[in-house]
């Protein structure tokens, strides 16, 4: 993936919309009727204030502990749909699951990048309470989707006993490490039972709609920020402050699905008579083979890029600085002024604060 199709679009009006978790109840099944349902009390514009703090706590403090991965639920919807007898339902829903996934080769374009984060599942309830229907494609209707189309085919003994194949990550958090996920093995055989399939796949979406969750808590406006972003609220999209998201797009990688882990920050102040353009940062980690985890953070401020790569691995550093002179020459060609880096090992991120999730089972 080209690191300069990252940069240009990204603080278009289309992304310039704060998310809400209206929706946090839709975790349980219900789907497009919950989520609507829901939809009402989320905010209609930029910034409008969170749940109340017992409301989104209670639905944080549910989603840490049930939370997984999306690379193992992509993994057995690829392998279940290789089988005649899966409904058609939810044929439709993993499908459209998958069909989220972004080519690698040609790489993604700046305006790809800019549609698979509208439909990341970071803003559905946003867009609902605007429209009033799910958008076409959004990931997290579609887990709410696909759970839903499980139902009648989950055996709820199979589901107990169940291993599930989502990736074990620490739940995600506004400034926390990112993880890429890479493509997993899948668990589901071609001769599994319907009620095994489904109870293995209910317990993997679920998982996933948990995380789906807290990516939107972390991306919620900061309480210092809500008065600035209301008063904001009748300016133009793309002069409102304060824009942070946290989310996750899909990736057609060469040996199957795989995660990139993003997050995305606009500095609270929009330019003023004189002053430098607000700052947008980029930071995030993908795990592809050959190349293995690679980490990218990116700052952009008017005509200048600052650019900074970490690869775990020694040759794929080895590769990327053997190519930071094209990246720059690149970015240049985009009439970016750019500093590249690429270092070894991963970026340093701040500490959590204690008791950030606490495991109250010790």
């Amino acid at each position: 993936m080209a690191i300069e199709s990252i940069l240009p679009g990204l603080t278009g009006p289309a992304l310039l919309t704060s998310p809400a978790i209206g929706g946090v109840a839709a975790i349980t099944p219900g789907a497009a009727a919950a989520v609507t349902s829901n939809a009402e009390a989320a905010t209609q514009t930029s910034g409008a204030a969170p749940p109340p703090p017992s409301a989104l706590q209670a639905a944080v403090a549910s989603a840490a502990t049930s939370q997984a991965g999306l690379s193992g639920l992509l993994a057995d919807l690829t392998s279940a749909l290789r089988s005649p007898s899966l409904p058609s339902g939810v044929q439709a829903a993993a499908a459209q699951i998958l069909d989220a996934q972004l080519a690698l080769n040609p790489p993604p374009t700046a305006q790809a990048l800019q549609q698979a984060i509208a439909q990341s599942g970071l803003f559905l309830e946003a867009q609902l309470a605007q429209s009033g229907a799910p958008p076409n494609g959004d990931l997290k209707a579609a887990l709410l989707n696909l759970i839903e189309a499980l139902e009648t085919s989950t055996d709820p003994n199979a589901a107990a006993v169940l291993t599930s194949n989502a990736a074990a990550l620490p739940p995600p958090y506004a400034g926390a490490p990112l993880q890429g996920q890479p493509p997993a093995l899948p668990l589901i055989m071609p001769d599994a039972a319907l009620e095994l399939v489904a109870a293995l796949l209910s317990k993997e979406a679920k998982a996933a709609l948990s995380r789906q969750v807290l990516m939107q808590a972390a991306s919620l406006p900061k309480s210092g920020q809500v008065a600035s972003n209301q008063a904001s609220s009748s300016q133009g999209a793309d002069q409102r402050p304060g824009a942070s998201w946290l989310f996750e797009l899909l990736f057609a990688a060469p040996d199957g699905p795989a995660v990139a882990q993003f997050q995305i920050d606009r500095d609270d102040e929009p330019p003023k008579n004189g002053a430098p353009d607000p700052i947008c940062r980029v930071r995030f980690s993908l795990d592809f083979a050959p190349l293995g985890p690679i980490h990218a953070r990116i700052s952009l401020s008017g005509g200048q890029a600052h650019v900074a790569l970490w690869a775990e691995h020694d040759e794929t550093r080895s590769m990327l600085d053997a190519q930071q002179a094209d990246l720059t020459d690149a970015l240049l060609e985009d009439e970016l002024v750019a500093q590249v880096a690429v270092l070894q090992g991963r970026p340093n991120v701040a500490p959590a604060q204690a008791g950030q999730f606490m495991n109250r089972a010790v």
